[in-house]
């Protein structure tokens, strides 16, 4: 399906991706290709985007640039926990946020696998870009 398609299109461009291609155009570019390999039915309709935020994110700008997008969520879920645990003990506020914090990355880490909402919902990828940012921002005594 859309997956397999995704996966092809970027091992032809894997280490800068299709930058401004538009998924779509692509796809529909190369649909009797796809056909002919049995990778899609002929059935199959032509999909606007590849509806995973991993997919998307190595189509667009290859696989280096979703391996620094991966480091960066794990560092950010990884830091709102370590807070979560140590830092934010007894200051209500604070652990309210880093809770907040948790869920929300560790959710779009899920949600991204069958969803890109940080491409398609302009207001969600701001808020979650945000939290990210005040997270790291936020100093402890091994900084």
């Amino acid at each position: 399906g859309i997956w397999h398609v995704t996966a092809a299109m970027i091992k032809d461009k894997p280490v800068f991706g299709c930058n401004l291609e538009s998924f779509e155009n692509c796809y529909r570019n190369n649909r009797n290709f796809y056909i002919a390999k049995g990778i899609i039915k002929e059935e199959d309709g032509t999909p606007l985007f590849p509806h995973s935020m991993y997919l998307a994110m190595a189509y667009d700008a290859g696989i280096p640039a979703l391996c620094l997008f991966l480091l960066f969520l794990f560092l950010s879920l990884k830091k709102a926990i370590t807070l979560l645990c140590f830092a934010g003990k007894g200051k209500r506020k604070t652990e309210i946020f880093l809770l907040v914090s948790v869920t929300l990355i560790f959710g779009q880490m899920l949600f991204g696998i069958g969803e890109d909402i940080l491409r398609y919902r302009g207001e969600a990828a701001v808020i979650f870009f945000a939290f990210c940012g005040i997270l790291i921002s936020i100093r402890t005594d091994e900084d």
